[in-house]
């Protein structure tokens, strides 16, 4: 009894650990919407800071060095920036295979810069002498992007073996150069030799039997 007597807590020392216990469990845990908080102002601040820090990039221009576009279009943050470059590399070459190259994956997302892609992509598989290649290229762009100027010149060249698609150029874009060159242009001589410019090159193309067949 007298061992038990001994470890008693007076009744008022009691009742003050018992007021203050529960202030110093969860005092940890009160700091924690503030550590959040703050971890969510600097995550915030980081990312105004990185787009105030894009958005004073200089703007890329066909005058910007071919070095400088190809480090841009490897290494730069900013994807449209990389796709920026990238169209610039695959103008500022001649070989249609190497556009090709600098334009491989740069066709993403709803930007008419996507649109002009597939238009310069299609016409350098053209060039190669890629046919399948470069009827799905203009697929793609008519479907993605019907209303880009782009899908005028995807009708154009679909519309050579689907006249809907020439009625549909004439109807949806009437003033553009496409539709323009299909009302002037006579129809073709069954086996006469055409030349398409396709990026500054002249590309030959005899006209089918069954293109002819088409255009009477």
């Amino acid at each position: 009894m007298a061992g038990r007597e001994g470890r008693a807590i007076a009744p008022g020392a009691a009742q003050a650990d018992a007021q203050n216990a529960p202030d110093a469990v969860p005092r940890p845990l009160a700091r924690l919407p503030l550590l959040l908080s703050l971890s969510c102002l600097g995550t915030g601040l980081a990312l105004l800071g990185g787009r105030a820090l894009l958005a004073r990039q200089p703007a890329l221009t066909p005058a910007t060095a071919t070095d400088r576009l190809e480090w841009l279009q490897r290494w730069d943050a900013d994807p449209w920036r990389r796709r920026e470059a990238s169209l610039l590399l695959a103008a500022r070459s001649k070989e249609p295979q190497e556009q090709r190259q600098w334009l491989r994956g740069q066709g993403w997302g709803p930007d008419p810069l996507a649109a002009l892609v597939l238009k310069q992509d299609a016409l350098a598989a053209a060039a190669l002498g890629r046919p399948e290649t470069t009827l799905a290229l203009w697929r793609q762009l008519q479907r993605r992007f019907p209303g880009d100027p782009a899908s005028a010149d995807a009708l154009y060249a679909l519309g050579s073996d689907n006249p809907g698609k020439r009625g549909q150029l004439l109807q949806s874009f009437p003033a553009h150069p496409a539709a323009l060159a299909l009302v002037g242009s006579p129809a073709p001589a069954l086996g006469q030799l055409l030349e398409f410019e396709v990026r500054g090159r002249r590309v030959p193309a005899k006209v089918s039997k069954r293109k002819f067949l088409q255009n009477r």
